[in-house]
């Protein structure tokens, strides 16, 4: 079996930077981005190695994946934990919700309503992340800020979402400085909207800064398994 000798080592990173930010490390989860990988070999390395939060981005890989290893670990203290990253399309919204635990990708106020009328169908309520995006980027799906606060009283009435908090991503060309205001925007958010949840922000290139400005989830993929 193939080994992940990466995993303590963003474990210990992610305990010093929160340290740096007087917080403890364990209010921060890190999710396996595992969507480099068509098969699971890299996945069952990484549980092996302790981690049970798993992320994917798209629906045939995400679904293959769960599938197989679903019958493997299928007891509560085994469990995978299955988080959907990528853009949610409508028309996949129905598989999406019956395999995945946590959804970062509620993009839109579309998207929302057809994700909480399809939960309700499937007598479901999953755990979602309403995706903001924070550098203003065409390419970049999202509310900006302003279009979540509008839309807000929408997205608190639904009845089969559990709304638990946000998700964002800096900007592609961000430095240090953009970086550390572009998450303090999504805390800021989080504070005013939805206090005390979750935020699910950071990469591999970029975890640390969104550590020390409050992140509880953060995204690695590459620096896993380089």
């Amino acid at each position: 079996m193939m080994e992940n000798k990466n995993y303590s080592k963003i474990l210990s990173q992610i305990a010093e930077a929160a340290t740096v930010a007087g917080r403890k490390p364990e209010e921060v989860r890190l999710v396996g981005v595992t969507k480099y990988f068509t098969g699971t070999e890299e996945v069952e390395a990484l549980y092996a190695a302790g981690c049970r939060d798993f992320a994917e981005n798209r629906l045939q890989v995400f679904q293959e994946k769960a599938d197989k290893l679903r019958t493997l670990h299928d007891t509560e203290e085994t469990a995978f934990r299955w988080h959907f990253i990528g853009p949610l399309q409508k028309n996949k919204a129905r598989k999406i919700l019956q395999n995945a635990d946590v959804i970062h990708s509620g993009e839109s106020l579309d998207v929302l309503q057809a994700l909480d009328r399809i939960s309700a169908e499937l007598n479901l309520r999953r755990e979602i992340l309403v995706e903001i995006n924070l550098g203003g980027e065409q390419n970049k799906h999202g509310f900006s800020p302003a279009e979540f606060r509008a839309a807000f009283p929408e997205i608190q009435v639904f009845t089969h979402l559990k709304i638990v908090g946000l998700m964002g991503m800096t900007s592609l060309d961000a430095d240090e400085t953009q970086a550390h205001r572009q998450f303090a925007t999504l805390r800021q958010l989080r504070d005013e909207f939805l206090p005390g949840g979750e935020l699910s922000m950071g990469m591999s290139d970029d975890f640390p800064i969104a550590i020390v400005e409050g992140a509880t989830m953060v995204r690695i993929g590459s620096a896993l398994f380089e």
